[in-house]
């Protein structure tokens, strides 16, 4: 196979055959899920991932960030 018509040819079929690896991977993950639920077991709570700028109130978005309210005014 030659030429761009083979190269984007190709491109699709990789990128469908990626997308349908991570449905079966969520599917697969989903289903155990669910087992384990059947079963009685409690899935464990994740953490919230809270980024380091909101963490340390350097984002502006709060009424307390007093050294940004100069800034917007």
């Amino acid at each position: 196979m030659r030429g761009l018509t083979a190269l984007y040819f190709m491109t699709t079929i990789s990128l469908a055959h990626f997308n349908i690896q991570r449905i079966g991977i969520f599917l697969k993950t989903h289903m155990a899920k669910e087992k384990a639920l059947s079963r009685g077991a409690k899935l464990s709570n994740k953490k919230k991932i809270v980024r380091a700028r909101d963490q340390l109130r350097k984002s502006g978005y709060y009424s307390a960030d007093s050294y940004r309210k100069s800034e917007v005014d």
